[in-house]
């Protein structure tokens, strides 16, 4: 497997990291927003559940989208080298 081709895989799983980190903050914002609907007591859990939750997909997103941009730098750089 070439260079390229090994660039070419790493920008795939950030990408697909990024989608999923998106769908995570998604699902963590509809868990908040039902919380919010609830009696206080009972929905407490519920909503430190889904914080927690999307700032851990917060991270994931900013992890994957550092893969992407190194990455990209990556393959500017190999293409700088070839030309």
């Amino acid at each position: 497997m070439g260079p390229g081709l090994m660039i070419n895989s790493a920008m795939q799983i950030g990408f697909s990291g990024m989608r999923n980190a998106y769908a995570g903050m998604e699902q963590s914002s509809q868990q908040i927003a039902s919380a919010g609907r609830q009696e206080y007591a009972a929905s407490m859990p519920d909503l430190l559940e889904g914080m927690v939750a999307l700032k851990e997909n917060q991270q994931l997103f900013d992890a994957s989208a550092k893969v992407v941009t190194t990455s990209d730098q990556m393959l500017g750089t190999l293409l700088d080298l070839r030309v």
